[in-house]
């Protein structure tokens, strides 16, 4: 893992409880795991989900500002999703207390947290419910939760974010069949934004021809990256961006990959809309 993504890895806060030392579900501190990204590398690099200790949170990456933590990424399906907490919100204040990543969850899976969030120069109470999980199978349950398909006319859009990727053989057959079911679509949107964990041969095979005789998504793809995007998936995206058919989104360079488009998308700007997957399918509209 670069120095780079070191560095960048301690800003991120997923909205997690990890008081210096991660908690088991008994309560018992885990040995060995002393800030969140102990805790994240340690969570993709276990063998199994006994190594794994869970975590309050409900599903966001963020960043402290002067009055708050500023969100950069909500998982589909988790608690600040589905209380509608955007990208660009703002969190202020938990349960009345200034918000802190690491303690607001403290104790509190499954109970109603309120937190006061600020949205542009609007300020909104928003009830959310943390749930008790690894941070491993919380990217993995979110990888499922974002496949979606879009019609346009008689066209069918399919969109995939892989959250994490990862070498465990479970979890590359769970990769394959997501792929296997958007063979049908016309197009792909691959959204690696915020993505971490580790490539393996079978992530390109997925996207590109191969000598190992596996299926492969042989229409056009965008893959959308960002500034979060990790190592491994970043690897990803420099061996398969030279092919004709798949077009590479970001809103500046990473990594040394620079983008075949580039298209800006602040993090403070606060709503649903994504101006980078809107980019990526008028592209793929404009093809098939």
């Amino acid at each position: 893992m670069s120095s780079n993504f070191r560095n960048h890895l301690c800003l991120l806060i997923l909205g997690l409880f990890l008081s210096g030392q991660a908690l088991t579900q008994d309560g018992q501190i885990a040995d060995g795991l002393s800030s969140l990204r102990d805790y994240l590398q340690q969570a993709f690099a276990a063998k199994g989900s006994a190594q794994r200790p869970a975590l309050a949170h409900i599903g966001i990456q963020a960043e402290q500002t002067n009055n708050g933590f500023l969100v950069t990424a909500v998982l589909e399906d988790y608690p600040a999703f589905n209380a509608e907490i955007y990208r660009g919100d703002v969190i202020e204040s938990a349960a009345g207390a200034p918000f802190h990543p690491i303690h607001s969850f403290a104790s509190r899976a499954g109970d109603s947290v309120q937190l006061l969030v600020r949205r542009g120069d609007a300020r909104l109470e928003v009830s959310v419910k943390p749930v008790l999980e690894n941070l491993y199978d919380s990217y993995r349950t979110a990888t499922l939760n974002s496949i979606q398909e879009f019609s346009a006319g008689n066209k069918v859009i399919g969109y995939l974010r892989p959250w994490a990727l990862s070498k465990n053989t479970a979890d590359l057959v769970s990769f394959a069949n997501l792929m296997q079911r958007l063979d049908h679509c016309d197009a792909l949107i691959f959204d690696l934004r915020d993505s971490y964990g580790y490539v393996d041969q079978l992530h390109r095979d997925s996207l590109m021809a191969n000598d190992n005789h596996i299926p492969y998504f042989e229409k056009s793809v965008v893959v959308l990256f960002n500034e979060n995007t990790a190592d491994g998936p970043m690897e990803l995206i420099k061996q398969v961006m030279g092919l004709q058919r798949i077009d590479t989104l970001s809103g500046a360079p990473h990594l040394g990959v620079a983008p075949e488009m580039e298209v800006a998308y602040p993090k403070t700007q606060t709503s649903r809309y994504d101006p980078q997957y809107d980019a990526a399918l008028n592209r793929l509209l404009g093809i098939i």
